[in-house]
Order: structure tokens, then sequence, then C-alpha cells
């Protein structure tokens, strides 16, 4: 097994493993159960997403570096083309008007 990702939090490593697994990659998130005891272990150690596969890593790496950008894209809210209300970028639905975004 091989660590692809060190995760800020279980559902980030989630999101990841997911996307992972979706490209054919077995991955598994590991250091779940370890966020109880944040303050005795440095926190970018305690969830990791891992591969079980090593011959998959260079395909992994790129999944990884993909949803990196896409976080950093994803950060910031959009208006609706509709209403103009403020979105988070996650909706496929304006939660103001109902339409689709």
């Amino acid at each position: 097994m091989q660590k692809v990702y060190s995760a800020a939090n279980v559902i980030d490593a989630q999101l990841l493993c997911d996307r992972l697994q979706a490209q054919g990659i077995e991955a598994v998130v590991n250091g779940g159960y370890l966020t109880g005891a944040v303050g005795e272990l440095p926190p970018d150690q305690l969830v990791g997403v891992w591969i079980v596969h090593t011959g998959q890593l260079s395909h992994a790496r790129k999944v990884v570096e993909a949803y990196e950008q896409a976080l950093a894209n994803d950060e910031k809210d959009s208006p609706c083309p509709h209403c103009g209300e403020e979105n988070h970028v996650n909706f496929r639905i304006c939660w103001h008007c109902g339409e689709a975004l």
C-alpha cells in the first residue's frame, strides 16, 4: 500500500477515496478513527488515503492532483444566473429560486 494523500478530515479523505475508486483504483481511508487523538498526534498525519496497488500510483497521483485543483476552485460561491443569489459551488439548484444552476 502507498499513501497518496494526507486529508484535512475524514470527509475530505472519503471524497477523494470515492474518486479514486470511480477511476478503478483500489483505495482506502486510514486513520479516520484517530481524530479523537487530536492534540496528541500531528493533525496532518491523522487521516490519509492509501492505494492498495502501487502499480496504480501514477494514475492515482493524477486523480489526487485533479481533486486538489477542484478543491481550490470550488471554494468560491457563484451567483444564480436567474435571481443572482449566491450559491455554494456544490449546489446544482439555486436554494433561493429553485432554478437549475
